[in-house]
């Protein structure tokens, strides 16, 4: 059980500082349930909203060239 609250702990320190959120607040979603995309958004767990297209879009202009997607 300890490494479990390690693993929780580190995820919530992480997803607080990549997303500009207080732990507090981060840790009070992270309840393990799932958050859907518009209030994942609204929550500012993520930038947008989009599929295999956006991301590979997205990717593209990152990186600079066409990344290759693999679904093994």
């Amino acid at each position: 059980m300890r490494d479990a609250h390690i693993v929780y702990d580190n995820f919530v320190d992480t997803v607080a500082k990549n997303r500009g959120l207080m732990v507090s607040e981060v840790k009070d979603m992270a309840d393990g349930s799932m958050v859907l995309g518009d209030e994942a958004k609204n929550l500012h767990l993520i930038d947008a909203i989009g599929g295999i297209d956006e991301v590979t879009a997205y990717l593209s202009d990152t990186i600079g060239s066409t990344p290759r997607i693999c679904f093994e």
